[in-house]
């Protein structure tokens, strides 16, 4: 499976756009802000921290821990669905009409969550689990960001970095305790940014100094919810951290 996996249709509809800015394709969305994980980004680094001494001697496998994901599930809601597409579009809105427009002729005329849904089954994932939504949103702006526009990503891999983030997640109170149309809010969006960021990417690629513009955009993002790229990579078990 390739890295950018989530439905080519709707980054194909985006391209369409009139405008030519990389802004018109994607924008910082700030509801984001909600699914900051914490100030100092401690559960992130417990995660993706590297093999202590001790294990490299014992040749212990970095392995993500199995997280109990389904504390991370929920039973999706039309009325939730629909309320959280309106708030995409408007929030699109206060950043360019433009987007906003093709934003809402794609959700009124396909069904864009469940064929995201379609597409994160070949992973092994759930859209509707706030855990397999972060893993999708956080591959796909690590791949982007770095540049690396088609690497295979095997079902085992996505599933390692699914694990990490339900054990982040299981860490900090106000995820745990979530209610279901809590759950649905923040995975629904992250799932429909990762469609953004690689609507964009697909824009940008025939354009070196519009895709330098929009990596840096993108990784900006994942930093403002404490996802720093320069301080990891993506291993076969999951993100392991470089500094």
């Amino acid at each position: 499976m390739k890295a950018r996996f989530i439905i080519k249709l709707v980054a194909v509809t985006l391209l369409f756009s009139p405008s030519n800015s990389a802004r018109a394709q994607w924008f910082p969305n700030p509801a984001l802000n909600a699914i900051q994980l914490d100030v100092n980004g401690e559960a992130i680094r417990s995660q993706v921290r590297n093999q202590n001494s001790q294990d490299r001697v014992n040749n212990v496998k970095p392995i993500a821990k199995t997280a109990n994901t389904k504390n991370f599930a929920y039973r999706p809601s039309v009325a939730v669905s629909n309320r959280n597409l309106k708030k995409f579009v408007e929030t699109a809105r206060k950043v360019d009409p433009v987007i906003a427009q093709n934003l809402e002729r794609l959700f009124a005329s396909k069904d864009v969550l469940g064929q995201i849904q379609k597409s994160m089954v070949v992973s092994g994932l759930n859209s509707n689990n706030l855990a397999d939504a972060y893993a999708v949103y956080w591959t796909t702006a690590w791949f982007c960001a770095q540049g690396r526009l088609s690497d295979d990503l095997p079902k085992a891999q996505m599933v390692a970095v699914r694990n990490q983030a339900a054990n982040m997640l299981q860490a900090i109170p106000k995820f745990a305790n979530a209610t279901d149309a809590k759950k649905q809010e923040m995975a629904e969006t992250m799932l429909l940014q990762s469609v953004l960021i690689s609507a964009s990417i697909d824009k940008a690629e025939s354009d070196p100094v519009l895709l330098a513009k929009t990596q840096a955009e993108i990784d900006r993002e994942a930093k403002s919810i404490g996802l720093d790229f320069d301080r990891m990579t993506l291993t076969l078990q999951g993100f392991r951290s470089t500094k």
